[in-house]
């Protein structure tokens, strides 16, 4: 209902902020990831092994590349 006050940006362009904003926090989820799944003192014996460290270390380098772009798309329509 935000949008519908007088002054607000329209729907689409709030749709797109926080799509936007989800991408930038997605390297933060999945470091954190990364980080609770190795810790063996929480996880017990469902700790991840070196494949699913692998696996989420390249997912994280593609979060952080899609955030990186995201926030240079932002930058470049804000200036």
């Amino acid at each position: 209902l935000l949008w519908a006050l007088p002054g607000m940006p329209g729907f689409v362009v709030l749709a797109v902020f926080v799509n936007a904003a989800q991408v930038v926090l997605l390297p933060l989820v999945s470091v954190g990831l990364i980080i609770l799944i190795n810790r063996k003192d929480l996880m017990g014996d469902h700790a991840g092994n070196k494949v699913h460290t692998v696996l989420l270390i390249i997912l994280s380098i593609l979060a952080i590349y899609g955030a990186y772009n995201t926030f240079l798309s932002i930058i470049g329509y804000a200036g």
